[in-house]
């Protein structure tokens, strides 16, 4: 994907995930993440806050979601060998 952070990769969660779901993954890593954890760190902690803000928020989800959508489809055009003339 085109440098687009994809947040249920980040959760380990599919797609499909209830919001349930993104908040049990979040817990759950948050705990084993955290910097005062003795293998956290304040980079991974900080990226699991964002995907666990988007993907708890209906609308930040959708547009996460058409933004993954697109950037899929911008790396399948990029594949094709387009020969125009």
């Amino acid at each position: 994907m085109a440098e687009k952070i994809n947040y249920y990769q980040v959760l380990g969660i599919p797609r499909s995930a209830s919001q349930s779901e993104v908040k049990n993954a979040y817990r759950r890593l948050a705990k084993e993440r955290h910097p005062d954890h003795p293998s956290g760190s304040e980079e991974e902690f900080g990226r699991l806050q964002e995907a666990n803000a988007v993907l708890s928020d209906p609308e930040r989800r959708r547009r996460h979601d058409e933004a993954l959508d697109l950037a899929h489809a911008a790396d399948q055009l990029a594949g094709l060998n387009l020969d125009f003339g």
